[in-house]
């Protein structure tokens, strides 16, 4: 499975041709209810064949383009190696299939593009974040937001010391621990031992520690999403050293991070993450008053849509769980808005949310009542 990145969106956003089916359910991690989620997926491959048919596909053709998906139905495997949720995107000859570390509603939706807003609270500003747990003999790096993490496969990436280096560093009789604290009141880092060893050990660290931050820079495409570090003290330091990670939490996860599994480093990790987003996120709300009366700011659902296609927004704030139906027209620039779906309707609370998204803008879910200006969506421009 992939892992979802704004590029990723961005191809399945630019990729829609003819009929797309968008399918959602939640899974599970462990236990017997994991049985139950191959049944979920018939159930939506069910409905999805029935509405291609009724959008003029014959039922051969529907049969084959969902083939592929169908199959997932008889790998035991998949099933086994699930999160809380799961997006499943068949298309003409390809499936595209994304493990989702929190519950998504259960839902199938054809249409003209792919449906994409479950997946934005992965990708938006009020909580994505990384988690690097790092030791000397294990590295395991997650990707969550306030509702929970997953692991990254962490690919070509060395997963210990003893991996790095290439031979059996345990044998050394150094021992490296934290000092304490120094005048600025943070925590410098010491070798006790003897001769070169010790400027040797420490070398080896960094340099396990370079090829780390080297391979989780491939994988993290935002270099300023925050990132939390769980390991012991002394090796926080070290790490803070040699990364070229533009966002590393001053405070960390502290303690020997092997001995938690991903629920455990998602809360951590969250309690340390949330005081900062929610003042971010207050300090740029607080301002669209100020900036709709210089009418740099609006409420109006067609006018963020226009400046969100034209790049002209800077921060959106949607309300959690809202859809607005209807129709963008980008060339006359024409918006129809419905409170009920039509056949051919986009939800166009998502189409501006993945639109801004994709021209870089900053992207909030919040409870609706907590929008500024009361409407739906809101928009900050950038000109």
């Amino acid at each position: 499975m992939a892992l979802l990145t704004r590029d990723e969106l961005k191809d399945l956003a630019g990729n829609s041709r003819g009929l797309c089916t968008s399918l959602y359910l939640p899974t599970h991690r462990a236990g017997p209810e994991v049985q139950q989620d191959p049944i979920r997926l018939q159930n939506l491959l069910r409905g999805a064949e029935r509405e291609l048919v009724e959008a003029g596909m014959r039922k051969e053709e529907a049969g084959d383009y969902l083939a592929r998906a169908r199959e997932l139905l008889k790998d035991p495997m998949f099933w086994q190696h699930q999160e809380d949720g799961l997006a499943v995107f068949p298309a003409e000859g390809t499936l595209r299939t994304y493990r989702l570390p929190m519950a998504v509603r259960e839902l199938g939706f054809v249409g003209d593009r792919w449906y994409l807003k479950p997946l934005l609270p992965l990708l938006i500003g009020d909580g994505r974040f990384f988690i690097l747990a790092l030791s000397q003999n294990r590295v395991r790096l997650f990707e969550g937001n306030r509702e929970g993490a997953r692991e990254v496969d962490l690919r070509a990436i060395p997963s210990s010391l003893r991996d790095a280096v290439g031979y059996d560093y345990e044998q050394k009789t150094l021992q490296f621990r934290s000092s304490g604290p120094r005048g600025g009141g943070r925590r410098g880092a010491m070798f006790h031992g003897h001769g070169a060893g010790k400027d040797t050990a420490k070398d080896e660290i960094l340099t396990f520690f370079r090829q780390v931050d080297e391979g989780i820079g491939k994988l993290i495409e935002d270099r300023n999403a925050p990132l939390v570090l769980a390991t012991v003290d002394y090796l926080a330091p070290l790490y803070r050293e040699v990364t070229k990670h533009g966002n590393v939490l001053e405070k960390v996860i502290t303690g020997n991070p092997d001995k938690l599994d991903g629920r455990e480093l998602h809360g951590k990790a969250w309690s340390l993450l949330e005081p900062r987003v929610k003042a971010e996120r207050d300090r740029i709300a607080a301002r669209f008053p100020e900036m709709r009366r210089a009418a740099k700011a609006t409420a109006e659902l067609p006018e963020v849509l226009i400046a969100a296609d034209e790049g002209r927004v800077e921060t959106l704030f949607v309300g959690r769980g809202v859809e607005r139906w209807g129709r963008f027209d980008r060339k006359t620039r024409k918006v129809e808005q419905r409170h009920e779906r039509q056949t051919g309707d986009a939800d166009l609370v998502e189409v501006a949310a993945v639109t801004c998204l994709l021209k870089g803008a900053a992207v909030y879910a919040i409870d609706p009542s907590r929008v500024p200006g009361g409407g739906l969506v809101a928009a900050l421009f950038r000109y």
